[in-house]
């Protein structure tokens, strides 16, 4: 159903007229985290699973660790980039959702984003099993290689249930009922942490598989979660009017489409993102181990926090998006601007923290006097870093909500690959501040992006909606 520019513009003065601020802020407050707070205990979960991962194999063998980790940072790009062309479904269902469209026409929405989901996972099962010949260049342990690819080619069977679970996480997500992504992924953490168990370490007459039965595992857990959304969506009534499955004999290249425009840009700006990280890390090599490993140890808790702003981005996609299926603009600009708030000040308490606690923090990782050291430098940094960084991902997930992505990728290119790494590497290497000059051109790039991708909501706040 269409609203007309009549009713949208009652709609929109009565919002603007509403009796007070603050009660429309409390409200939408109370509707954002109780939308966002499963959405980030499912980001954390999430990634406790790597961490179990890590924790495990490092107790396996030191090679078994390291194959592990160059497994995860040769994937998750490749991961990331279907996920984020995903997210579109999440978006695509708010908006028919605030618009009241018929069932159908939501579930068959859905349905495309599974035919899109399955076929990028069969690519993504090709370019898991090959891409680590193309790494050579890292010049790994030829022990540690062969690990690597085993735990590689053993992960990659999950990865159709990863971007199925994604599909039917963006309908959850989509219709507000996020707390069901909760309980689905805390299953997938709790079979991940049993099947290492039994895999890595061979108990209950199991092989001893190392990290390969890591990756066994993985594919395991993201084929429970799979499975139990499917099986959970068919069985519910709730769910039977929107005929999901009944509608995936059909293929629309209409539906599926916006899609691909929104969710395009999503996934090309994760690869920016990750892999702007990941190069990052590497030219932290030529400032020695202990550097690198600090350099990992504050990304660690960094991202640990990034964790919170970014659910609740998730949640604010559904909120902004279901407000403008209503064509109720005041209320979308109120939502972003509330989210983007709740960002920055949760990421400026974890800042203090920092700023307090450095030496203490750092000594939850590890017990060396030298890397602690140089660490507590780090995450001092990276307190400032995560003020501009929960600005920009909750301005990011307001901006999904208003179906702009493709202005977030450009920023995400000119701020992190060249303003950040550019600048990072200038500070870093030709002005020789050293590890801490890439930290700087990372804060800048990161303020940047925050300041423009604001920018950009306000003039998308203030411009006319267009269906």
């Amino acid at each position: 159903m269409k609203l007309s520019p009549s009713a949208v513009s009652s709609e929109n003065l009565e919002y603007e007229k509403s009796s007070s601020k603050w009660h429309s802020f409390i409200a939408e407050s109370k509707l954002l985290f109780s939308l966002g707070i499963p959405l980030i205990l499912a980001q954390l979960i999430q990634m406790s699973m790597g961490f179990v991962d890590t924790i495990m194999t490092g107790h396996f063998s030191a090679k078994d660790l390291a194959a592990v980790a160059i497994g995860e940072k040769s994937m998750i790009v490749i991961i990331l980039f279907g996920i984020g062309t995903l997210s579109a479904t999440q978006v695509l269902v708010a908006q028919l959702q605030g618009r009241n469209s018929e069932p159908l026409k939501i579930g068959f929405q859905v349905g495309q984003g599974i035919w899109i989901g399955q076929i990028y996972g069969v690519i993504a099962w090709v370019l898991v099993r090959n891409i680590l010949p193309f790494l050579s260049f890292l010049e790994i342990n030829p022990e540690v290689f062969a690990i690597a690819q085993d735990y590689m080619k053993a992960f990659s069977w999950g990865l159709p249930a990863v971007f199925l679970f994604t599909s039917f996480r963006g309908f959850y997500e989509g219709i507000s009922i996020s707390r069901l992504t909760f309980y689905f992924t805390l299953t997938g953490l709790l079979v991940n942490i049993i099947g290492n168990y039994t895999l890595i370490f061979g108990h209950f007459g199991a092989p001893r598989l190392g990290a390969v039965g890591a990756g066994w595992t993985s594919a395991l857990a993201n084929w429970v979660m799979a499975l139990g959304v499917i099986i959970y969506t068919a069985t519910q009534k709730r769910f039977f009017r929107y005929q999901i499955f009944s509608q995936l004999r059909h293929f629309s290249w209409t539906h599926i489409r916006p899609v691909l425009q929104i969710g395009t840009p999503v996934g090309v700006s994760y690869f920016v993102e990750v892999s702007v990280f990941v190069t990052a890390a590497l030219m932290m090599v030529r400032f020695g181990t202990n550097t690198l490993a600090a350099n990992q140890i504050a990304m660690n808790y960094a991202a640990f926090m990034f964790m919170v702003p970014l659910g609740l981005g998730m949640a604010t996609v559904t909120r902004v998006g279901n407000a403008l299926g209503r064509g109720n603009i005041p209320q979308a600009r109120l939502i972003g601007w509330i989210s983007i708030g709740y960002g920055g000040f949760f990421m400026t308490l974890s800042a203090i923290t920092l700023f307090l606690f450095p030496e203490q923090i750092a000594g939850i990782y590890t017990n060396d006097a030298m890397v602690i050291k140089i660490t507590s430098g780090f995450l001092m940094l990276a307190g400032i870093f995560q003020i501009s960084d929960g600005i920009q991902v909750t301005a990011g997930g307001v901006l999904r909500g208003w179906k702009d992505t493709r202005f977030n990728m450009i920023v995400n290119l000119i701020s992190f690959w060249g303003i950040g790494l550019g600048s990072g590497y200038y500070i870093a290497f030709v002005l020789d501040f050293g590890a801490e000059g890439l930290w700087y051109g990372l804060i800048t790039g990161l303020s940047i992006q925050a300041f423009l991708l604001c920018c950009r909501l306000y003039y998308m706040s203030h411009r006319p909606l267009n269906h």
